[in-house]
């Protein structure tokens, strides 16, 4: 019973917020990848240069990180 009541509360602890590890998102691959792009939007002013992440034929990011591409 003692092993079984051990064995518990190491896996509530495992999954505890304070104990368990965060795991780094997967990077995510778009359709096409337009790296150092010169970006302008008027509407947030916007005018720098940014990563491009196409997927489905719509832009899915704007970013200044690294982002791959197929």
């Amino acid at each position: 019973m003692r092993v079984l009541l051990a064995l518990i509360a190491f896996a509530a602890l495992a999954n505890h917020p304070l104990t368990a590890q965060p795991q780094p998102p997967a990077p995510e691959t778009y359709d096409v990848v337009i790296l150092g792009g010169h970006v302008m939007d008027p509407a947030s002013n916007l005018d720098g240069v940014r990563n491009i992440g196409i997927r489905a034929g719509k832009i899915a990011i704007l970013t200044a990180a690294g982002i791959s591409g197929k």
